[in-house]
C-alpha cells in the first residue's frame, strides 16, 4: 500500500462531504483531499433512505 499525502480527507460522500470537495476545489484550487465513502453510491442519506417516488431527509435542527 502506497502513501500518498493529502491536505484534507473527508469522510463520506453525502452532501456535505460532496460539497466540501466542491468548495476546496473552487476556492482552493492548489489543495489536495480524498473524499472517502464506505457505500457504493455518493449521496449519503439522500440515496440511503428512497420512499415510494420521493426521496426523504431530516436535518439535525429537526431530529435535535
Amino acid at each position: 500500500m502506497s502513501m500518498e499525502h493529502r491536505d484534507v480527507i473527508i469522510v463520506g460522500a453525502g452532501l456535505t462531504g460532496i460539497g466540501a470537495a466542491y468548495h476546496l476545489s473552487d476556492k482552493c484550487p492548489n489543495r489536495s483531499y480524498l473524499l472517502l465513502e464506505s457505500r457504493q453510491a455518493m449521496g449519503g442519506t439522500w440515496d440511503l433512505f428512497r420512499y415510494p417516488g420521493i426521496r426523504s431527509d431530516s436535518d439535525m435542527h429537526t431530529l435535535g
